[in-house]
């Protein structure tokens, strides 16, 4: 239980140096360069913040989607050609505390079974498979 706060204290100070090194505070364009290019957790930790707590976020993905497959049957443009997709980077803490961890503790996934090293194995000698 100590070294589990030990290393999730190490954890953080880790990330927050990588994010702000010497700085006190970060703008916008700095944060989305963070969740863009080194670490995503910020930006995942506050989605699974405002999605698990908002009392309106099931409704509102819901009237989104619908929203969504509505606008497609209308023939209104969804994207511009010139629109820019954006993309975050993979989080790279796996710990307690990352929200990949805990969305799948509390949904009893298993991100990385023991067999999972076995079934890669597997996979990469088998001939003709791409």
């Amino acid at each position: 239980m100590f070294r589990d706060r030990l290393q999730t204290q190490e954890e953080i100070s880790q990330l927050l140096v990588n994010v702000f090194s010497e700085k006190q505070r970060i703008n916008y364009e700095e944060y989305s360069n963070v969740n863009e290019t080194m670490t995503s957790e910020m930006f995942l930790s506050l989605m699974t913040l405002l999605q698990s707590n908002l009392p309106c976020s099931v409704n509102y993905f819901r009237y989104k989607a619908n929203y969504e497959n509505f606008m497609d049957k209308d023939g209104a443009p969804q994207k511009q050609e010139g629109d820019k997709v954006q993309t975050i980077a993979s989080p790279k803490i796996v710990s307690k505390l990352s929200p990949v961890t805990q969305f799948a503790a509390s949904a009893g996934i298993n991100v990385n079974p023991s067999t999972q090293k076995h079934l890669l194995k597997y996979a990469k000698k088998q001939p003709g498979k791409e």
